[in-house]
């Protein structure tokens, strides 16, 4: 079947029936990648033998309405894809990002698309060869839905062991915090300190009384494109430590960066009802 699904879109045959969600949701022109997406829900129907949105038993415009469009997530749920999917599972949420510029391109998906098909025709699943392996794990990145905090804590303590000078402000690199957005359920690099010398803050809600810690991150200026720090555990946003704030009392904090010096300062200011600093700006202490 795998096979006949990609002839059909090499020849022009399928119709190019989904909107994604920028022209769902905008009305915002056909692309490219517009093509891209509608071809992987084309795909998910043809072998599940329904519609996505049906099958999840989500229609459409809340599908849309309730996500982000430059989320780096697919539309296509991971547990509303079936298992006799495999492979092609990772290669349909590459073709329906909802952020169009990090979708697969139509290329790159017919070819792995014919590399399914053989392993079809085959009856086997890919050999287990270096080559095999290393194309089926090139287009399976996929970014975590989430990452659990405790998780985050040992890539950074880990992080810190080979780390000489952590808390060093470098050249050429923005530093920040890892958030486990909850919403989205995403976990999100939220810059605070820029390599330009720019800073922002960020306000953050305090779930439990007490004591607050946050993962502290960098990321160097080439890779600020990227927000969800997948690459925690790699080389495009690294952990740099953990940072607390003891005997919080308030609901929320305002967390900002500063290069004090040549060296990384982290601030936690309380944040009032009314969305003011009043004022009180917790003890920092490094993990």
């Amino acid at each position: 079947m795998i096979k006949e699904i990609a002839e059909k879109i090499k020849s022009g045959e399928v119709p190019v029936q989904y909107r994604d969600p920028q022209e769902f949701m905008f009305g915002e022109s056909r692309t490219a990648e517009s093509d891209v997406y509608s071809f992987g829900m084309y795909i998910f129907g043809q072998i599940s033998g329904q519609d996505y949105f049906k099958y999840a038993g989500i229609p459409e415009d809340e599908c849309f309405m309730m996500a982000d469009p430059d989320s780096e997530k697919s539309v296509i749920d991971e547990k509303f894809i079936p298992e006799n999917f495999g492979y092609l599972a990772e290669l349909l949420k590459r073709m329906t990002v909802y952020r169009k510029e990090l979708r697969i391109s139509s290329g790159e998906a017919l070819r792995m698309l014919e590399k399914f098909a053989e392993t079809e025709m085959n009856e086997t699943e890919p050999a287990d060869t270096a080559e095999e392996k290393s194309s089926a794990e090139e287009y399976s990145q996929e970014k975590p839905e989430a990452v659990p905090e405790s998780e985050i804590a040992d890539a950074c303590h880990e992080a810190t062991s080979v780390y000489a000078e952590k808390y060093t402000v470098k050249q050429d690199y923005d530093y920040g915090i890892i958030l486990n957005n909850r919403r989205s359920g995403r976990i999100e690099f939220r810059p605070l300190l820029f390599h330009d010398g720019r800073t922002e803050a960020y306000t953050v809600p305090v779930e439990k009384q007490g004591k607050f810690v946050i993962a502290v991150s960098e990321r160097h200026r080439d890779y600020a494109h990227i927000s969800n720090p997948s690459s925690v555990y790699g080389d495009s946003i690294l952990p740099v430590g953990l940072c607390s704030a003891e005997n919080v009392n308030s609901a929320r904090l305002s967390i900002s960066a500063e290069n004090e010096s040549g060296v990384l300062k982290i601030n936690f200011d309380e944040i009032s009802v009314a969305g003011e600093k009043t004022g009180k700006r917790y003890d920092v202490k490094r993990g």
